[in-house]
């Protein structure tokens, strides 16, 4: 905590170990951007000292536990059981939480995730610069798989609907909304514009699929990747990002669902995202969009923005997965005005 520069320590609270941590989650967001030499030290600061927080929260639950059962009164003993489910409770709604994981288990670790019907597996690495955030899975695409899982995986509300429906993955990054999907059956596009972030991409599709094989598990959907930095054209990744040629027919360009898991932060140009919906999208197009409050401004931004050219609808968090929802991330539906 020490290696912090002041004017990040005097955001904190120095006693709510869940606040600090969020806290500097946010600042490392802001200090992602490696293009100023002096950021990188203090992104590296700003992670350990995250886990110092972390290995404290720990310390003090598991003091408080220790307490708690050595206390003999009968009527504390109902009572401070209320308060540890309560507690257990909340930790389980905010276990899944990437925030609340190591440095290795939020960047470097493999990530598994069930999610339609499906044990998910993503390789990640170290994002050291803005372009590369895809490297590692955020929470946004947690709430937004899971609610796609909701809505169309068995027992589902729309169960079957995706089937055969051509999908367009916006800032794939590493991949597990768009692999879902494919499970769902649907023919999913995965695009992104990093080479680092679509070479890891196309690592964990053939894994997955590989996985699937061995375990007896045919997938009726199918995957593809491509390069698309947004307002652009599609470029085929195999043709070492070379543009589509001016033959292919518009109508494949065009999608019936379209989807981006956290993609509005603040290294984000909401106006190109808007345009790449808009691009690649019908007036019957599903479009969904989830967003995490990295900041006060982005997601202001692209609400302000996409009211412009759509109808804006927030889901509300009934509808999400009961589990995997947070008050931080939206999810929302544009639809054609």
């Amino acid at each position: 905590m020490n290696k912090l520069p002041q004017s990040i320590k005097e955001l904190l609270t120095n006693y709510d170990f869940d606040a600090d941590r969020e806290i500097l989650y946010r600042q490392s967001i802001i200090y992602r951007d490696f293009s100023k030499k002096e950021n990188k030290e203090i992104y590296a600061n700003i992670l350990e000292a995250m886990d110092e927080l972390l290995a404290q929260s720990l310390n003090l639950s598991n003091n408080n536990n220790t307490n708690n059962n050595t206390n003999t009164n009968n009527n504390l003993n109902i009572e401070n059981n209320t308060s540890n489910n309560n507690n257990n409770v909340l930790k389980k709604e905010k276990v899944w939480y990437r925030l609340e994981q190591s440095v290795g288990d939020r960047y470097v670790r493999a990530f598994n995730f069930n999610c339609c019907n499906y044990d998910i597996q993503l390789n990640q690495q170290f994002a050291d610069c803005p372009d590369t955030l895809g490297l590692t899975v955020w929470d946004g695409s947690l709430v937004l798989a899971k609610y796609l899982e909701k809505l169309f995986g068995i027992g589902g509300s729309q169960q079957g609907w995706l089937i055969g429906k051509q999908v367009l993955e916006l800032g794939a990054g590493c991949g597990l909304v768009g692999i879902a999907l494919a499970f769902l059956g649907a023919h999913v596009t995965l695009t992104d514009f990093s080479p680092d972030v679509l070479q890891q991409l196309k690592e964990n599709i053939d894994l997955n699929f590989e996985n699937a094989k061995q375990n007896n598990i045919i997938p009726i959907g199918t995957t593809k990747i491509k390069y698309l930095k947004w307002g652009e054209q599609e470029c085929d990744i195999d043709s070492r990002f070379l543009p589509i040629e001016s033959s292919t027919p518009k109508e494949q360009l065009i999608y019936d669902v379209i989807i981006g898991a956290d993609v509005v932060y603040n290294f984000a140009d909401s106006t190109a995202l808007l345009n790449a919906i808009k691009m690649h999208s019908k007036q019957d197009s599903l479009i969904l969009v989830s967003c995490e409050h990295y900041d006060d401004e982005s997601p202001k931004n692209f609400q302000q923005r996409a009211r412009e050219m759509f109808n804006l609808e927030k889901i509300c968090m009934s509808r999400l997965n009961e589990f995997y929802q947070k008050e931080s991330i939206d999810v929302w539906q544009l639809t054609f005005n």
